[in-house]
């Protein structure tokens, strides 16, 4: 047996040994085999330590192990088995489950009960656990917010001296919040207790009498009359609401009642029971899923927000008075009809049902949120004809009042006549494009990337093959360069001004001009040359303007108060509240991006065609815009250019392209200042593409509108801070009620945490509600 076992167990013992030296390791072992002692002691811990390998579902990582880690004094036990066998894993776990420790379920139940939560308070502070001694003081009974404290504020008596100790301490808030319940407010001037007694014979008497012994006369021949009283009993500060805010359930239906009638202030008042509200929230953001326009849907609302004085129902009611503020207008009529949701939200959203109060309220949330997201697109919708209106009168007032010095508008008011427009239901070409663009809004869609066509990736190919043999539409090509280089002398000169990149058919006619004295066949190649290098240094040009980081709106508005004024135009300055808005933003940091990004508005080629866009705007810069029918027109060369030479600047521009698709941008720039409409504007910069092919009268094949980020944010503030006014009872009578000025204060910034997931936050939110007394 002997050879058997010094063969058997001589590399196991020599395989436990540390391999920093193998002769060593095989002496040591030799000398424990001859050990007889030893070996025996040895063997019986080898099989104790392999049996509990063997075994762990039966002692400490079993079930039944684990479920003695969840018992107190056991678990502490399991502890000691872990450390000794070494298992760092499993002590830890035995660790984060006991519970006898400082965040066990013990000590937080413990933290419920009155007496032993100081005890664990002490325990906590004794112990240096910072954070488990707030979380104790946070959860006491008898604390400004424990349950036993808030449950003596409804009690009469008991809540007035709570008030005076949150008064004591310098607790507003929760002051407030114990005066709901106060004797001194049911029996005050206008408590439930003082307007019952008016109306009940006799006891009106006495109330008559207490109002006049403490100096209110007004009051006291009030309480005499008792059919005014009983006329009033049903009113927003009548008896029945009084009493109702007193009762609970019953305040629910007082609070339904005075929304419906539009009395907001009140329907506050009789869930939360104080004389104010205060809202702060540091950020509330709204996660959309963007692409098309008409399938946006609000994915998520994340906020922060914090309502003091606290109430149970009241951050739900004040979400009902925002909807309902929302749906319908002062009048009671719905603001506008929202589509169904059912149909429309993602996957992600409906695919995992949500249970308990909290998931459900925040359902509740995100469908009301995305009614309303819709009912301003389905508005949005509908108005844009009246938009594009105002666009064209703008236009023409810009071009009238900037020709002098703009460079761009004196181009523009040299070549071309004065925009017209036509409302709907108009049949003019004017009316029906404005139609095309409310129908195509819809499937337009708005994404997030880098700017597109972007110099250092994209330019078109200069062409350097010709035509084996001129045919006749080289040579009518020819012909016509030639008559278009007599047209366009006064175009020339304004091109040596550098306006080229404003208005891309002056540009060509400046090109034409230049070479039109020459040879037919040398003018016929040195167009072709020229007209695609023109294209590249267009879109160059518009791209480097349009990319530009947006300039701090703090170095706008000293730009405008720095400028020259004229004095027969003077241009106002900016308002007050867009000059405190430039003080407390930050200036946004100067920056050079090498691939500057933006929000992308795309209509594709299949939504161009389906609204038939491209042949309408065709028919109405020939047939109504620069149609010779209009005397107005015969003092601009462009009407003249566009009508005489359509077809061979067509055919032109198709040989030079080869029948390709090719971008022309057009920078879209308006400097800060005061508009038309008396509304301070920042520096608007917009980057229209316009896809283009001239092989037949479509030109235009695609559109897209980019705008660098940053640009959305800031005129949204400074739209906001000019339309909002400082006091919001001012816009809608039903706020009226509310006895401070509402003023809403918050920022708005937009991110993108994708290409078409989009991020609106609102920031430092604050308003505080005065509520009648």
């Amino acid at each position: 047996m002997v050879p058997c076992r010094s063969e058997n167990m001589f590399p196991s013992l020599v395989n436990l040994i540390p391999r920093k030296d193998a002769r060593l390791g095989a002496m040591e072992a030799n000398e424990r085999f001859f050990d007889p002692l030893e070996d025996e002691d040895e063997s019986l811990e080898s099989r104790e330590s392999l049996w509990e390998e063997d075994s762990p579902d039966l002692l400490r990582n079993g079930l039944f192990g684990r479920a003695l880690e969840k018992l107190p004094i056991l678990n502490n036990v399991m502890q000691a088995l872990h450390n000794r066998a070494g298992d760092e894993e499993s002590l830890l776990r035995a660790r984060a489950s006991n519970p006898l420790r400082a965040s066990g379920r013990l000590a937080r139940g413990a933290e419920h009960v009155p007496l032993l939560n100081n005890v664990m308070q002490t325990l906590h502070r004794a112990t240096g656990r910072s954070e488990e001694f707030r979380r104790a003081r946070r959860k006491n009974p008898l604390g400004a917010n424990g349950y036993i404290t808030k449950f003596g504020e409804h009690i009469p008596g008991l809540a007035d001296t709570i008030c005076c100790i949150h008064k004591f301490r310098g607790l507003d808030a929760e002051a407030e919040r114990a005066r709901a319940f106060s004797l001194h407010r049911m029996v005050g001037r206008k408590g439930a207790i003082t307007q019952l007694a008016q109306l009940l014979p006799g006891t009106n008497l006495i109330a008559a009498l207490l109002a006049e012994a403490k100096g209110d006369h007004r009051e006291a021949v009030k309480a005499l009359n008792l059919l005014k009283r009983w006329r009033d009993v049903a009113s927003a500060d009548g008896a029945l609401a009084r009493v109702a805010e007193l009762l609970p359930g019953v305040d629910i239906i007082s609070f339904g009642l005075m929304v419906n009638h539009g009395h907001y202030a009140h329907a506050v008042r009789a869930i939360c029971k104080t004389r104010w509200v205060e809202i702060t929230a540091t950020s509330s953001a709204l996660a959309l899923s963007a692409g098309a326009m008409e399938d946006w849907v609000i994915v998520s609302v994340d906020s922060d927000m914090l309502m003091q004085p606290r109430a149970a129902s009241l951050a739900g009611g004040l979400l009902d008075v925002c909807i309902h503020l929302l749906d319908f207008d002062a009048f009671g009529n719905q603001r506008w009809v929202t589509r169904g949701l059912e149909e429309e939200l993602p996957s992600a959203c409906t695919r995992k049902k949500r249970r308990g109060l909290r998931r459900a309220f925040e359902d509740v949330k995100i469908t009301k949120a995305n009614e309303a997201l819709h009912g301003v697109l389905d508005y949005l919708f509908l108005s844009s004809p009246f938009v594009v209106k105002y666009m064209t009168e703008l236009t023409n007032w810009a071009v009238e009042e900037w020709y002098h010095s703009s460079a761009a508008c004196r181009m523009f008011y040299i070549l071309c006549p004065p925009m017209v427009s036509q409302s709907l239901p108009s049949t003019v070409p004017s009316a029906r494009f404005a139609r095309a663009i409310q129908d195509s809004l819809p499937g337009v869609r708005a994404t997030h990337g880098q700017m597109p066509l972007n110099p250092c990736n994209f330019q078109l190919p200069l062409r350097t093959s010709e035509p084996d043999a001129p045919s006749w539409k080289n040579n009518f090509c020819e012909a016509a360069t030639g008559i278009l280089a007599g047209m366009s002398c006064l175009s020339f000169s304004c091109l040596a001004a550098g306006v080229h990149s404003i208005l891309p058919l002056a540009c060509f006619t400046g090109c034409f001009a230049g070479v039109g004295a020459g040879l037919g066949g040398y003018v016929r190649k040195r167009v072709r040359s020229n007209i695609v290098a023109w294209f590249n240094k267009v879109n160059t040009d518009a791209w480097q303007r349009t990319s530009l980081p947006v300039v701090p709106l703090r170095t706008q508005v000293q730009d405008c108060q720095e400028a020259p004024q004229d004095p027969e135009s003077p241009e106002p300055p900016p308002p007050p509240s867009v000059q405190f808005l430039a003080e407390s933003l930050e200036p946004r940091a100067q920056y050079e991006a090498f691939e500057p990004q933006g929000i992308i508005f795309e209509w594709p080629s299949g939504l161009l065609e389906e609204v038939r866009a491209a042949e309408i705007f065709r028919d109405y810069i020939l047939s109504e815009w620069m149609t010779p029918s209009r005397p107005l027109n015969w003092l601009h060369p462009l009407p003249w250019i566009l009508h005489l030479l359509e077809l061979p600047l067509r055919e032109l521009f198709n040989d030079c392209f080869e029948d390709q698709v090719v971008p022309l941008v057009i920078p879209i720039e308006l400097a800060a200042g005061t508009y038309s409409s008396g509304i301070w504007l920042p520096e608007i910069r917009v980057m229209l593409v316009l896809w283009m092919q001239f092989t037949d009268r479509r030109y235009v094949k695609g559109i897209e509108a980019v705008i660098v980020d940053g640009m959305l944010d800031q005129i949204a503030n400074v739209v906001k801070v000019q339309l909002v006014p400082e006091d919001l009872r001012e816009m809608d009578p039903r706020l009226r009620g509310f006895t401070e000025p509402v003023n809403l204060g918050f920022d708005v910034a937009i991110r993108w945490a994708g290409e078409e997931k989009m991020y609106v936050e609102f920031k430092d939110l604050k308003v505080r509600l005065g509520l009648p007394k």
